[in-house]
C-alpha cells in the first residue's frame, strides 16, 4: 500500500512514519512538507492513502483534499489537525476525507483509524473490477455515449476511447499493454461478447489505433467496436487507421534520419533518437528496419562512414576524422570503415 504523509512539521512526519513502520513493513511511505509538494508527488505517482495536515504553507490541507478527490477519487485520506474545530472536520468529511485525527492522538487512536481506512480501501479494491466490467459492458453494448459523470466519479477520468478486441496473435495481450503502458487505461477483467480485451484510455484515439495495428490486429473482424461511445463502420475505421499509421510512420522515419544526420558526431543511442521523435526504441528500430532495411546502428554507421569518406579526401588526420564522425577511437573507426567499405581509411584515401 502506497502512503503519502503531508505535514510541514518534520517531527510530525517522523512520528507518522514510525507508527506506520511499526504496524507493517508493507507500506511504501513518501513524505511531503507542504500541499504543493504533495500534489507534485501525486502527479508522478498516485497514492492509496494520504495522512494530510490541515494547516500548512503554500496549500492548506482542505485545498489539497479537494484537488485529490477531483483527480484521484479512490485515494483514502485521513485529515490530521491540532485544531478541534467542528467546521474543519465537517468540511473535510463533506469533501470526501475518510477520517479525521485530532493532534495529539494516542497510538490506539492512530491504529484504529488506520485499520478502518485500510478496510474501506480493500473493500473498494474488491468492488472496482466489477464496476469496471459493468461500465465497459454498458459502453460496448449500448452504443450510447460514455457516461462522463460515472467515469469521473468512479475512476477520476473520462476515457477518450473504448475498444473491444478479438485476437489470434500469440502474446498479443502483453504486446498491446506494452504499447499502451504510458496511457491511463482501464481493462475489463472478463471477456465481453467474445472480445478477449476491452479497454479504455484517456489519450486520443490515434495512439490506441496505432498500438492495435502494431500488435498485428489488422483485421476489422478483430476490432468490433472502437470509438467515443458511438458505433463505427469497422472497415472504414480500419482503413483510416492504416492510412494514418502509414503517414505517421513515414514522418517518424524522416524525422529520425534528419536527427541522426544532425547529431551523428555525438554518442547517439537508439533511446536518444526515439525520445527525439516521440516513439519507443523498440518501435523505432522496427520501423527503420522496415523502411530502410537497416537497424538503427547500421543507419548511424552508414551516415558516419559517408561523412568520413568526404573528410578522407582532405588532408586531415585519421584521428581527427574518427573524433568528428562520432567514433570512440581511431582504431575502432578504422576497423568499422574497413568492414563497411572493404578498404582501410588509408587505402581509401590513396584511391
Amino acid at each position: 500500500m502506497k502512503v503519502l504523509l503531508v505535514d510541514d512539521e518534520p517531527f510530525e512526519l517522523l512520528n507518522l512514519q514510525v507508527l506506520l513502520e511499526k504496524s507493517s513493513s508493507d507500506y511504501g511511505i513518501t513524505a511531503a512538507h507542504h500541499g504543493g509538494e504533495a500534489l507534485k508527488i501525486l502527479e508522478s505517482e498516485p497514492m492509496d492513502l494520504i495522512f494530510l495536515d490541515i494547516r500548512m504553507p503554500v496549500l492548506d490541507g482542505i485545498a489539497v483534499l479537494e484537488r485529490v478527490k477531483t483527480s484521484w477519487p479512490d485515494t483514502e485520506i485521513v485529515m490530521v489537525s491540532a485544531y478541534d474545530e467542528f467546521s474543519y472536520a465537517k468540511q473535510a468529511l463533506e469533501l470526501g476525507a475518510s477520517a479525521y485525527l485530532l493532534k495529539p492522538f494516542s497510538t490506539t487512536e492512530f491504529y484504529e483509524t488506520l485499520q478502518k481506512v485500510e478496510r474501506k480501501y480493500h473493500e473498494k479494491s474488491k468492488a472496482k473490477p466489477l464496476l469496471q466490467q459493468s461500465l465497459l459492458e454498458k459502453t460496448i453494448r449500448s452504443g450510447d455515449a460514455i457516461d462522463e459523470h460515472v467515469w469521473g466519479q468512479q475512476f477520476g477520468f473520462v476515457p477518450d476511447a473504448v475498444a473491444a478486441v478479438h485476437a489470434a496473435s500469440p502474446g498479443w495481450r502483453s504486446l498491446l499493454l506494452e504499447e499502451l503502458k504510458a496511457s491511463q487505461i482501464v481493462i475489463a477483467p472478463e471477456p465481453i461478447d467474445g472480445a478477449e480485451l476491452v479497454l479504455s484510455t484517456t489519450r486520443h484515439m490515434q495512439p490506441l489505433r496505432e498500438a492495435l495495428l502494431r500488435c498485428k490486429l489488422l483485421s476489422p473482424d478483430e476490432l468490433f467496436r472502437f470509438g467515443l461511445g458511438e458505433s463505427l463502420n469497422l472497415r472504414t475505421a480500419w482503413e483510416e487507421a492504416m492510412r494514418q499509421l502509414q503517414d505517421a510512420e513515414d514522418s517518424i522515419t524522416a524525422r529520425c534520419l534528419r536527427f541522426i544526420q544532425e547529431y551523428y558526431q555525438e554518442a547517439l543511442t537508439l533511446a536518444d533518437v526515439a525520445k527525439a521523435v516521440h516513439v519507443s526504441p523498440t518501435h523505432l528500430n522496427r520501423l527503420l528496419k522496415k523502411e530502410t532495411g537497416c537497424t538503427f546502428i547500421e543507419v548511424l554507421t552508414a551516415i558516419r562512414i559517408e561523412r568520413a569518406k568526404e573528410l578522407l579526401k582532405k588532408t586531415v588526420s585519421i584521428e581527427y576524422i574518427a573524433m568528428v564522425t562520432g567514433f570512440k577511437s581511431a582504431a575502432y573507426f578504422s576497423s568499422t570503415f574497413k568492414k563497411v567499405t572493404g578498404l582501410s581509411p588509408r587505402s581509401f584515401r590513396r584511391g
